[in-house]
Parts: C-alpha cells; sequence; structure tokens
C-alpha cells in the first residue's frame, strides 16, 4: 500500500481555501457571474473560427482566475509549496524500495502534527522532515526544523516500540531541504541535507540492524495505525465542503490536468506520425505509453500521467477497432 505524500499539509491548505470561500460567498458568485457574462458574449459575437476556442479559454479561465485568487488570499501558498517539497523527497526515498526499505509518508501524530516520512529498512530507522522554503535560509530556521526532525523521530521510536509492532531500534532525525544551499551536514545531532544531496545519502544507507521479518510488522503496525487515526478525524470533521472538493487541490485540478495530458498525447502522437510520413504507428503508441508508465512513478505528475496513459488507451482502441473492422469487411 502507497500513500500520497503531503497529505496533512494539503488537508490545512484545504481548510484554509475553504475558510476563505466561507467568510467572502459574494467573491464565488462574482467570479461565476463575470465568467457567465464572458463566456455568453463570446458565443454571441466571436467569430465562427475561433468561437469554441474562446469559449472554452474563458470559461476555464474564469475558474482558475478564481482558484487563483483563493490561494494567494487564503495564504495557503506556503503550505502548498512545503507540500511540493515533500513529494520531491518521498519520491527520490521511494527507490529504496527496491533494497528491503519501506516508506510511509505523512503519518498523523495529535500534538505533533504528522511525521513527514518514516523510512525502516535493513539500515535502520528514520524519520524524515521535508522543507521547501520561500524565503532565504536562516539558522533559526533550520534550527526549528531540525527541533521537528528530533521530536518526529522520538515518536517514531515509541510508535516502532509499541506491543503491536516490536521493533526496538534507535531512529535517526534527517531534515532535507529543497531550493537552498546546505553548509553545515549536520546540525544539533540532526544529518540535514539539500534536496540534490538526497539521492547520495540514499544510496549510501548500511545495512544489518533490521532483518525482513522486522521490516514487514513495521509496516503494517504504522499503516494499520495510520488508518485508524484518519478514520477518527475523518469523522470527527466530516466530509469538506463541495466548493473545496472543486478547488485546486480537487476536482477542477484532476479534470482539467488530466484531459490536458490526455489532448496531449494525441497531439504528440500525430506531430510524431507526421514527422514520421504516416508510418510506424504501433511504435509510437509503444513509446508514448511506456512514457506514461516512467510519468507514473512520480507522485507530483501523476495525474498527468493517468491522462497521458488515458489517451494513449484510446489510441490503442482506435487501432484496435480499425483492425477489427477491417477484418469484418
Amino acid at each position: 500500500m502507497q500513500r500520497r505524500a503531503g497529505r496533512h499539509l494539503r488537508h490545512r491548505a484545504r481548510q484554509l481555501h475553504w475558510e476563505y470561500i466561507r467568510d467572502r460567498p459574494w467573491l464565488v458568485v462574482l467570479y461565476l457571474a463575470a465568467g457567465a457574462i464572458l463566456v455568453a458574449a463570446t458565443a454571441l459575437l466571436a467569430p465562427d473560427r475561433i468561437r469554441p476556442y474562446l469559449v472554452g479559454a474563458l470559461a476555464a479561465s474564469s475558474l482558475w482566475y478564481l482558484a487563483i485568487t483563493v490561494v494567494i488570499g487564503s495564504g495557503s501558498a506556503n503550505w502548498m509549496q512545503g507540500l511540493e517539497g515533500e513529494e520531491f523527497t518521498s519520491d527520490s526515498l521511494r527507490r529504496l524500495r527496491r533494497r528491503g526499505w519501506m516508506i510511509i509518508d505523512d503519518i498523523p501524530v495529535p500534538g505533533l502534527g504528522n511525521i513527514d516520512h518514516a523510512l525502516v529498512g535493513p539500515g535502520g530507522a528514520y524519520a524524515v522532515e521535508s522543507k521547501h522554503p520561500r524565503q532565504p535560509l536562516t539558522g533559526d530556521y533550520l534550527r526549528v526544523a531540525c527541533q521537528q526532525a528530533k521530536e518526529a523521530a522520538e515518536t517514531l521510536h515509541h510508535l516502532l516500540a509499541t506491543e503491536d509492532i516490536k521493533v526496538r531500534t534507535p531512529v535517526t532525525p534527517v531534515v532535507v531541504v529543497w531550493g537552498q544551499a546546505i553548509e553545515d551536514p549536520v546540525l544539533a545531532d540532526v544529518t540535514v541535507l539539500a534536496g540534490h544531496d538526497l539521492r547520495r545519502w540514499r544510496d549510501s544507507l548500511s545495512t544489518g540492524t533490521l532483518d525482513a521479518e522486522q521490516i514487514a510488522r513495521a509496516e503494517t503496525g504504522l499503516l494499520e495505525l495510520v488508518r485508524t487515526r484518519e478514520e477518527h478525524q475523518r469523522r470527527r470533521e466530516g466530509p469538506p465542503p463541495l466548493i473545496v472538493e472543486l478547488g485546486p487541490f480537487g476536482i477542477l485540478n484532476r479534470l482539467t490536468t488530466g484531459v490536458g495530458a490526455g489532448l496531449a498525447s494525441w497531439g504528440t502522437a500525430g506531430v510524431i506520425l507526421k514527422a514520421l510520413g504516416g508510418s510506424g504507428l504501433i511504435p509510437v503508441l509503444i513509446g508514448i505509453s511506456l512514457l506514461g508508465l516512467a510519468l507514473w512513478r512520480l507522485q507530483r505528475v501523476r495525474i498527468l500521467a493517468v491522462g497521458w496513459l488515458t489517451g494513449a488507451a484510446g489510441l490503442w482502441l482506435l487501432l484496435a477497432a480499425f483492425y477489427v473492422a477491417d477484418w469484418l469487411r
């Protein structure tokens, strides 16, 4: 079971979006009314040749202007950038799975917030804190991040030692900072890494501390803990409002991104086939499908991968339908 990184930050950003919209309902009405007026005027007045394109662009733009306004006005941009950092870290650490490690992202911890990434494997256990600051890095910022990582490591140590898991091992705190240079790699007994150094650190991890049975027990126990805590949170808070589900992290994002990626896969296939003079359709489709599968491995572009693979699947179905129709004739 793979958990998506950044759930805590995504949830907090959604809360900020909802609070902003709840206090300004007139803003939603204003944007939607303005968009409807512009779309109607364009549909009536625009030339026939470009009318569909203008209508589609204005309809999408009015919704996205509303989404951008909510993000900026609610102050959730910092949370969203932090979310990117967690996804970058998770994508890199997941490569360790083939070496027998397990990674669980975003373990909720009452009173602490969450553990960004719990990494347990043959070389021991690590609590990894991801940061992606918008401002230049300062000593105070690093000290706070290191303290958060140490608290996360202590919490993870206690969780692993519970009766349900019974994996007693030291937990090393790690801070990964994206978009910044790190001068001192060890600060206050915490390993501090720049994002571009994470791969080298990951590949240098040792073995011989935990066996496969302990790692599996840790993964099963932590996942069950996460499931229980998230179920309790859902019962306490209830589902998010529909307007938030349609927001920057919701249906609008997934729909437009996926459809756009699907159309892009069709366009890419058409451009390549035109360059090849119309030959080599099957190799082109294989290449496009393999590219989509490669994108699927990256969490931050997985919605793009879904749309891209859907477009590729549509092309395969059209090709199959053509061959079946030709065979039936």
